[in-house]
């Protein structure tokens, strides 16, 4: 067994105490760990493209989803958000029906014709809750319907339960 060095001591001091913290709030993260002893995580980051029209929303969001470890792109409208799915080509796609130059419904659409990017999840994330919106939005090939307001904590866990069915699938 390595002989732990006494430069650590502080660094392993703090972490016992992140982790006491951590543990007693039930939100232990791992990233915490990780940042007390200056490495990235090992696992490959995910990466999300906002695509939504009120500038508050997307902050909140970017912040809460960066705080749990994704790598987040936004847009402002759907025109842009349609660019840049073809662009970086993310794992998942949180978009909003509502908004200016495109609405979510067309984007949508769009990234489900597209050979580039109809194997992209696409969260619809809206105010809009009736059950026809809903069901317009799955047939046109949304693989999750979000509505506002939202948990950001169920958001993140959400999609990482797509992400790992998706990945299963895959498999077999």
């Amino acid at each position: 067994m390595p002989m732990i060095q006494r430069r650590n001591l502080p660094k392993i001091v703090r972490l016992r105490k992140i982790i006491a913290h951590r543990w007693t709030k039930s939100r232990f993260r791992l990233r915490d760990i990780a940042k007390c002893f200056g490495h990235k995580l090992m696992n490959e980051q995910i990466t999300i493209l906002l695509v939504e029209d009120e500038a508050h929303i997307r902050r909140v969001l970017e912040y809460n989803l960066k705080l749990d470890g994704f790598e987040v792109y936004m847009a402002e409208d759907g025109a842009t958000g349609l660019k840049l799915a073809r662009q970086i080509c993310p794992d998942v796609i949180l978009l909003d029906w509502l908004m200016p130059v495109m609405n979510g419904l067309q984007v949508l659409a769009e990234l489900k014709a597209d050979d580039s990017t109809e194997h992209i999840p696409v969260f619809m994330l809206t105010a809009k809750g009736m059950l026809s919106d809903v069901t317009q939005a799955l047939e046109t090939g949304a693989d999750d319907y979000i509505t506002k307001p939202f948990n950001p904590v169920q958001l993140s866990k959400t999609i990482r339960e797509k992400l790992e069915k998706c990945a299963k699938v895959k498999k077999n």
